[in-house]
């Protein structure tokens, strides 16, 4: 199918993805939206026989369903458009990199470098972005850069970029997931940005977060796997830090 629309459009085969929005019925032509070449939004129906489209060129677009690349695992309201091998740009929602392959995620306030055998859960919803880093392997595996700054944070430690906000505002953004977390800290990278930091609980991330908790319910072992290796994370974390950094808390703590 895919073949064959790439031949009906004229346009290579890995220059365009699809979000399917509608319908999952047997019978029913499937409605796939991609975006124009001007920016505007393409309505394309599918079916095996027809192929209906309202404009020419398309451009990569959000991934969902079959279409997800296995390097991504993506929320419900993600939208992430492929800049090219190994590196997404997402416009909105959650992603976890998988840690099969090095990559970048750039969002609105920062781009995100995650090395192979990482595992990080990078949210953005307007003048928000937040990256918790659930497993690595060595110091400087993650990093993100953000307004001319790079920081690299390890395992069970979150940063949350925020705009146009009052530090106050900024924190309630980093809590409102009512996550426990611990030591944070502000700080102002310029006039108009600011970097929260602070601890997470791994464990509790696993349990609250949907995209990590259904990680335990896949029937894919590689799903599965990653779980586990979060988990050990967790474990590790609470040993060896729990006495020298304190409790968590859902209000961030200090």
């Amino acid at each position: 199918m895919s073949q064959k629309i790439n031949d009906a459009l004229d346009i290579p085969a890995r220059s365009m993805s699809f979000i399917q929005l509608c319908s999952e019925a047997e019978d029913a032509p499937v409605e796939r939206r991609a975006i124009g070449a001007n920016g505007d939004i393409v309505s394309t129906v599918l079916d095996d026989s027809e192929i209906y489209t309202t404009s020419g060129q398309l451009l990569p677009v959000a991934y969902s369903g079959d279409a997800v690349p296995t390097e991504l695992r993506l929320g419900q309201d993600a939208e992430v458009v492929n800049v090219g091998p190994g590196h997404y740009r997402l416009v909105k929602g959650t992603v976890l990199t998988s840690g099969v392959n090095k990559l970048t995620i750039d969002t609105e306030h920062a781009a995100v470098v995650a090395k192979a055998g990482t595992a990080v859960l990078i949210s953005t919803n307007g003048g928000f972005t937040q990256v918790l880093n659930l497993l690595d392997r060595a110091k400087g595996d993650v990093n993100i850069i953000a307004d001319m700054h790079s920081y690299s944070p390890g395992p069970g430690r979150a940063v949350g970029i925020v705009s146009g906000a009052s530090k106050t505002e900024a924190v309630k953004l980093v809590c409102k997931e009512r996550l426990a977390r611990r030591k944070m800290q502000i700080l102002d990278v310029s006039n108009n940005t600011q970097l929260v930091t602070n601890d997470f609980s791994v464990l509790d991330a696993l349990q609250r977060i949907s995209l990590l908790s259904n990680l335990r319910k896949s029937p894919v072992a590689s799903d599965q796997q990653l779980f586990s290796n979060m988990v050990k994370i967790a474990a590790a974390l609470s040993m060896t830090t729990d006495r020298s950094r304190g409790s968590y808390s859902t209000t961030g703590g200090q």
